[in-house]
């Protein structure tokens, strides 16, 4: 007696070489912008830290601080950002 099969169906649209293409491509862009960003952020807070460090006025001190945090602030957003749009890539493809 041969074993009863299920019916052949066709792959999900995610499941397609050329769509998971696309997906790891916006994937690595993704990550690829989000390396970019955190390098010029990343240089540009520790650029104000150190103004910060070596000011010689309470003024320029506070004014490299807040440079700083605002370089933080923007950094946290772009890695919110890319956390987003990367969790939405993944429920496309069935991960979340």
């Amino acid at each position: 007696m041969t074993p009863a099969r299920g019916p052949v169906v066709l792959a999900e649209p995610t499941a397609r070489p050329e769509a998971l293409g696309a997906q790891l491509n916006s994937a690595r862009s993704l990550l690829g912008s989000l390396e970019d960003a955190r390098q010029a952020l990343g240089k540009g807070a520790a650029d104000a830290r150190h103004r910060a460090e070596q000011a010689t006025s309470t003024r320029d001190r506070v004014s490299a601080t807040i440079a700083a945090y605002r370089a933080e602030a923007a950094l946290d957003d772009v890695l919110t950002g890319t956390w987003r749009r990367m969790s939405a890539l993944m429920e496309e493809r069935g991960l979340r």
